[in-house]
């Protein structure tokens, strides 16, 4: 059997994830590090170097959190531009009470997290658009979006928010500072002046 598909049947994982982990040198097969996908095994042990997390997002955030030190439990959260999940599952970990994600996209999550009783996803919605109907104020709101400035939805954060809310936002300028903007050939903007 490929190694990926091994991979992906032990660890109840999707081939794609399997792959991703295994091309990252996260995964041990009898103790030993391999990243060939397409390697053949008939039976091996696995174990993994890391926690496997459902999305990138997970490490942004927790990387962030570990260095910033904000206690998180018992907080009502928000993350919007939710995905597959990788910053609810931090949020998770690091004790929230609930979170709700809001995203414009659709069946994104991971089933994890579609399954957990303190998750709540709005799926193909408009931060904007929730925030009309939402009577609700948030202890904790994070957003990592893309394809919108953050100008256009801080103001519906501000909204969100309760009185003393912890609000943490992924701040990406390739969405910030407009199209003429000097960029690298993989769209990266290189204008220091322009992100500053």
């Amino acid at each position: 059997m490929r190694f990926d598909n091994y991979v992906a049947s032990v660890l109840n994982i999707s081939r794609n994830k399997a792959s991703e982990l295994i091309k990252g040198g996260k995964v041990l097969t009898n103790g030993e590090i391999c990243t060939k996908v397409s390697s053949e095994v008939s039976e091996a042990k696995i174990s993994l170097l890391d926690e496997i997390y459902v999305g990138r997002g997970a490490l942004k955030l927790k990387s962030f959190l570990e260095t910033m030190k904000f206690d998180l439990a018992g907080k009502n959260a928000l993350d919007i531009g939710s995905s597959t999940g990788g910053f609810m599952q931090i949020l998770l970990e690091c004790g929230v009470k609930s979170v709700t994600g809001v995203d414009v996209g659709t069946d994104q999550l991971d089933a994890s997290l579609r399954g957990d009783e303190r998750v709540k996803i709005y799926e193909k919605t408009d931060v904007r658009e929730f925030a009309k109907e939402n009577l609700n104020k948030f202890d904790l709101i994070t957003c990592d979006v893309s394809f919108i400035s953050l100008a256009e939805i801080l103001p519906v954060i501000c909204e969100l928010a309760s009185a003393n809310s912890l609000i943490i936002t992924l701040f990406k300028p390739q969405f910030e500072v407009g199209v003429g903007v000097k960029r690298s050939k993989k769209g990266v903007v290189t204008d220091a002046k322009a992100v500053n």
